[in-house]
């Protein structure tokens, strides 16, 4: 399970996760979304493997260089334009739900 370090609770306890919040900070939901995507972008994406240790020792290996190196997430849009998008994204969503279960 995650924690919110801000206040302690349990991240599924929190409504949704989007962009920065106000104090600049991102969802540690999202963060965690963001290290795994570049996990499989970077460590596991056009390659094969023939046991379940060899993907254990690749992942091992990339998190290992992950730690000595690490990379920050960067937001590209401001939260406005992030949460204005999520916003479009919700009411979009339940226009083509009311509309499926309303017959």
């Amino acid at each position: 399970m995650l924690v919110d370090e801000v206040d302690g609770g349990p991240v599924g306890d929190r409504q949704g996760h989007g962009g920065p919040d106000m104090a600049g900070t991102a969802d540690p939901a999202v963060l965690v979304e963001c290290w795994f995507s570049v996990l499989s972008r970077k460590a596991l994406t056009n390659t094969s493997f023939t046991s379940v240790a060899e993907l254990e020792t690749r992942i091992d290996c990339w998190v290992s260089h992950w730690n000595d190196n690490p990379e920050p997430f960067v937001w590209t849009k401001p939260a406005d334009e992030i949460l204005d998008k999520v916003a479009r994204g919700r009411a979009t969503l339940g226009r083509i739900t009311k509309s499926a279960t309303h017959h």
